[in-house]
């Protein structure tokens, strides 16, 4: 989503209780953003602007059950509502692959928006059954797609994603 650019201004005039949080988002340092607005979160912040930017910081940093939490605030706007979709869009795709992985759910022809984040590039390959099961028990499956290749598995009721681009490998993990 290109919410970003909509709402940087306005954040840094709200003054220090954002600019931690700004900081650490435009460094990069997604994990330390996220973290930062899971506390203001918390603390009743209820602000569209600030809550898709906190919902953006997580979604990069796989926290992404934090996501149901800031989508059910994101009414008021289009923007915000487009946000809480995408947002929505990833938990449901995640748990949609949690039952594929688990209990052989057939995830054959589910459509959902298509977006860039992790999860939903691996449901949409699983969904469109471009995939290779690996083992059975425990599930192992990979996808390869164009130059990327995913590795899922699970381990102690998570899952995990081995996401591999031009050498360069990536573990997420998700529960």
């Amino acid at each position: 989503m290109r919410f970003l650019s909509l709402f940087l201004i306005p954040l840094l005039l709200m003054g220090k209780n954002y600019e931690s949080l700004m900081n650490h988002y435009k460094d990069g340092e997604y994990k330390k953003s996220c973290i930062k607005g899971i506390k203001l979160l918390r603390r009743g912040e209820k602000n569209e602007q600030v809550l898709s930017l906190i919902g953006d910081a997580c979604a990069k940093a796989d926290y992404i059950d934090i996501l149901g939490d800031i989508q059910k605030y994101q009414r008021k706007t289009t923007k915000a509502r487009e946000n809480a979709s995408y947002f929505t869009t990833i938990l449901a795709q995640k748990r949609l692959i949690f039952q594929f992985m688990f209990d052989n759910l057939e995830l054959d022809n589910l459509k959902f928006p298509q977006t860039n984040h992790i999860i939903s590039k691996v449901f949409t390959n699983l969904s469109r059954n471009n995939f290779t099961i690996k083992q059975n028990i425990p599930k192992r499956v990979l996808i390869k797609d164009g130059n990327e290749k995913y590795l899922l598995y699970t381990h102690k009721n998570k899952i995990y994603i081995e996401e591999t681009t031009n050498q360069t490998m990536i573990k997420h993990r998700y529960r």
